[in-house]
């Protein structure tokens, strides 16, 4: 699941839950490292491998953009996306209408994971060219204060009708620090959640691990 799915999406998060329970698929909220390592840190992801072992697992389905492209070189074990998980397994459904797509900045150039997100829309544009993330990756976001302003400034101007993402993160500083309120996440709408970014992550957060959800 990692750790900002759900912080931000955690109805939609129950229900991916329920979905790979009844696939006996199990699930953790854990943090990749990625933060750590784009903040110049050591990114020490023995926690992730030795779990893996434990759980003798043989296939790894990221939720996070940045947690697939992280630790998909790092870890002996085939990582996916859970978007090719749903197409996979035919779960979701499809979305009407022309999307306008803010590409995530792990997946902005190469795209392998919207290969798999193509299945579910018709038609979409890529509006949103000239700026590269959202303001969060790297701790722009308390570093480069000038750099989010005019991130900020830019997608207030160029909002359209919708703008679509696939991560959690740039869905939740779009909708609560930039106060967007058109950010539509592809996963909840695939799923039929329709959630928007929550605003209590850290709250969502602890109910997940350790209070472990049930149905």
């Amino acid at each position: 699941m990692g750790c900002n799915y759900p912080g931000f999406f955690p109805e939609t998060s129950k229900k991916l839950i329920d979905i790979c329970k009844e696939k006996g698929i199990d699930y953790s909220i854990d943090c990749c490292k990625k933060p750590v390592y784009e903040k110049g840190g050591y990114a020490k992801i023995s926690q992730i491998k030795k779990l893996c072992q434990i759980k003798n697992v043989r296939r790894l389905i990221c939720c996070c953009p940045n947690c697939y492209h992280f630790l998909k070189d790092k870890i002996d074990i085939e990582v996916i996306s859970i978007y090719k998980f749903l197409k996979e397994n035919n779960i979701g459904q499809k979305i009407q209408g022309e999307v306008n797509i803010f590409f995530p900045c792990s997946d902005r150039y190469n795209k392998e994971i919207f290969q798999d997100i193509k299945y579910y829309i018709k038609d979409y544009k890529n509006p949103y060219k000239k700026i590269n993330c959202c303001g969060l990756g790297g701790g722009a976001i308390d570093c480069e204060k000038d750099l989010v302003k005019d991130i900020s400034n830019y997608m207030k101007e160029n909002a359209k009708d919708n703008i679509y993402t696939y991560c959690s993160s740039c869905a939740g500083i779009f909708k609560n620090k930039y106060k967007l309120n058109n950010v539509k996440k592809f996963l909840s709408e695939i799923l039929g959640t329709n959630e928007s970014a929550s605003s209590n992550y850290g709250k969502n957060i602890l109910k997940f691990k350790f209070k472990n959800y049930r149905k």
